[in-house]
């Protein structure tokens, strides 16, 4: 008995270490002016100071300028979701969700698996359209 109890320590150490590192559970941390900015499994994540309709139309004025084509556009005050495509026909999506007043999750993935700098293009292309923060 003692003997299973001391494999199975040793299995799920195993496997903590194996997920700490792989990449699973690294972040990339980024400050922007009042809001937090993180990377992981692939999503770019950060709490933005707007509306998930006001988020939205930044999302969609940054890809314009950047000439990254959108191929589907929905928003309102709850959520929103918009899909484009890169000009190396890379999946963009873009997701908005409600935190609280005046507060939006915003998500930015590009790919399959992500891509860091991509999705840091984007939301640096976005912050001019959002509305200031104190």
């Amino acid at each position: 008995m003692k003997r299973i109890a001391v494999s199975f320590v040793l299995l799920v150490s195993c496997l903590l270490l194996a997920a700490a590192s792989s990449g699973c559970l690294a972040l990339a941390a980024a400050g922007a002016a009042g809001t937090g900015v993180a990377y992981a499994r692939g999503d770019l994540a950060a709490t933005v100071a707007a509306s998930p309709e006001q988020t939205m139309q930044a999302a969609r004025s940054a890809l314009n300028d950047l000439g990254i084509p959108i191929t589907s556009y929905q928003a309102s005050d709850l959520d929103g979701e918009i899909l484009a495509r890169t000009a190396r026909d890379d999946r963009v999506k873009i997701t908005a969700k409600v935190q609280g007043p005046n507060a939006t999750k915003l998500s930015i993935r590009i790919g399959t698996f992500g891509d860091r700098q991509r999705s840091l293009a984007i939301y640096d292309a976005m912050k001019p359209y959002l509305p200031e923060t104190d």
